[in-house]
């Protein structure tokens, strides 16, 4: 009887272990897949018709919205409040499902990782962030080693804006939307039509309601 109860507590003790490893999005979170992946080719139309495909076909864990930027891919999902998220809201098990499907649609690694937020605002203030660390690495990238790393850091967006049309003679405006801040699409139907809407720009917090629009509602 005693090696039946030790062997049970250890079973118990190596459960609540497992358990413990993984965890769990709060039913009130929102939260925020981020897939990259590690490819060497141009992904920009390719990953825009799989994030098409995520946000039209997964109707059981369906994103919000999709940001895409380069080799990146950013799925916005809403807090389920009063019960439980997809899959339980286990981090390793929604990462493992997101890597299985893109290695499998590009045949190449993937890094998969959740972030979650507690706002919409919080919301608006991560993705701002992100697009405007994506449009300083358009600069670099459209300057031809012009303008350097240290200098992206320190800069301003409008002086790297100048620097790049003074020294690399490249106008930021000619460059398409996307390439400077990435693109955001999101899935909807209107008078049993299907479409996505798209959104290229730096988001201004201080249009909150535009923004709020555009990804909840």
């Amino acid at each position: 009887m005693s090696n039946y109860s030790s062997a049970k507590r250890l079973q118990n003790d190596i459960a609540a272990r497992e358990e413990n490893s993984d965890r769990r999005i709060p039913s009130d979170m929102y939260y925020i897949v981020i897939v990259e992946i590690h490819d060497s080719k141009n992904l920009d139309d390719a990953l825009a018709i799989t994030a098409k495909k995520l946000l039209k076909t997964k109707k059981d864990h369906q994103a919000l919205v999709a940001y895409i930027y380069r080799n990146e891919l950013y799925l916005l999902f809403s807090s389920v409040e009063g019960r439980e998220h997809y899959l339980k809201g286990s981090h390793q098990s929604i990462c493992s499902e997101y890597a299985s499907f893109v290695s499998i649609e590009f045949g190449c690694k993937t890094n998969v990782r959740i972030v979650e937020i507690e706002s919409r605002t919080g919301i608006l203030v991560y993705f701002q962030t992100k697009i405007f660390d994506n449009a300083k690495k358009s600069v670099l990238t459209a300057s031809k080693n012009t303008i350097t790393k240290k200098e992206i850091s320190q800069f301003t967006l409008g002086e790297l804006i100048s620097a790049l049309q003074q020294r690399a003679k490249v106008s930021w405006d000619s460059l398409v939307s996307g390439e400077r801040f990435g693109t955001f699409y999101k899935y909807v139907v209107q008078d049993k039509k299907e479409k996505y809407i798209l959104l290229t720009e730096l988001i201004n917090i201080q249009d909150t309601d535009k923004y709020i629009s555009y990804f909840f509602e």
